[in-house]
């Protein structure tokens, strides 16, 4: 009898959890006000970047890395290197900041 009791009790919490789940919707980012602006970075990275404050890589992009640079007005350049080629990209994302 208490067997069947436990047995009952854990086929009722199954079955509540698994009726409780629902998918959540997918949520898609929204676009903003990021630009990629063409920069003059073929040997040399601006000082008005600002101070470096992070460096990132991605494995969905092998060989490159991402400089993070903090402007004085507070905002966030990433300059794209691709470090297996020692070079930088032509282009700079700008990240503003309110």
């Amino acid at each position: 009898m208490r067997g069947t009791v436990l047995i009952l009790a854990a086929f009722l919490l199954v079955v509540s959890v698994c009726g409780g789940c629902a998918k959540l919707p997918a949520q898609t980012p929204e676009e903003g006000a990021l630009t990629f602006a063409a920069a003059d970075l073929q040997d040399a990275i601006p000082l008005s970047f600002g101070d470096l404050i992070a460096v990132t890589t991605n494995e969905t992009f092998p060989g490159w890395a991402q400089l993070w640079f903090q402007k004085e007005d507070k905002s966030i350049v990433a300059v794209y290197v691709q470090y297996s080629q020692r070079r930088l990209a032509l282009r700079a994302l700008s990240i503003p900041r309110s």
